[in-house]
């Protein structure tokens, strides 16, 4: 659900190191978020034209723009992926002969028609990087059509790793996202085959319809 802005008028918080707009707001709503690390925010202007000196400045004026900006749309945000938080409703899918499952939240993604994911160790009550050897794929049980999955399924902290914001040793927990009341295979990997373990169907929400009307022949 979309959440008041905070910083929006006054002063911007001050931490030990420096923080874009973003991530100071994502901070504030989650905490304990790890801001961009400041080398790589340096970087990040060194390579528009900024200097070693002046790069700061150049963080200053986009978090001031970033504020107005927000101020203009309303002062308020959706924030995807967000984790569960104490009472949230969450639900599990165990991996057979494993340790570990994988937790189905809402994420914030209803008005996506979608579900957040990831994999957790429920004796440790922690979330883990997906099992060695263990994949997600669409299954064959999904309908043909145009929101059809296609290839295996990524993690959002994969795709960070992919585009240079992550590095790999960095990654200790990965989520996902996919369409409500979407079939998924979970698929172990053993030398060139992929061998399927389970499917599991993702949660669907109660949207509220009191009725649905299907077409009929004349």
């Amino acid at each position: 659900m979309p959440f008041d802005i905070p910083f929006l008028n006054g002063p911007l918080p001050q931490g030990p190191q420096p923080m874009c707009f973003l991530d100071m707001v994502v901070q504030a709503r989650i905490p304990g978020h790890q801001p961009i690390p400041e080398e790589v925010l340096k970087q990040a202007f060194l390579e528009i034209g900024a200097t070693e000196e002046n790069w700061r400045e150049g963080l200053d004026h986009c978090n001031e723009t970033y504020r107005e900006q927000f101020r203009q749309a309303g002062g308020q945000m959706t924030m995807l992926g967000v984790e569960p938080q104490a009472n949230d409703p969450v639900s599990f899918v165990d991996i057979p002969g494993m340790r570990c499952s994988l937790r189905f939240y809402d994420g914030d993604m209803q008005h996506m028609q979608q579900y957040c994911f990831d994999w957790y160790d429920r004796q440790k009550g922690e979330t883990i990087r997906a099992p060695p050897g263990l994949e997600l794929w669409p299954s064959p049980l999904n309908p043909a059509g145009p929101m059809m999955m296609g290839g295996q399924l990524r993690s959002w902290e994969s795709a960070m790793v992919n585009i240079g914001y992550l590095q790999i040793e960095d990654v200790k927990q990965e989520k996902y996202a996919a369409p409500e009341g979407a079939y998924v295979s979970v698929v172990q990997v053993v030398g060139n085959e992929r061998r399927p373990i389970l499917t599991f169907q993702v949660p669907t929400r109660n949207i509220g319809f009191h009725h649905v009307v299907h077409p009929v022949p004349a």
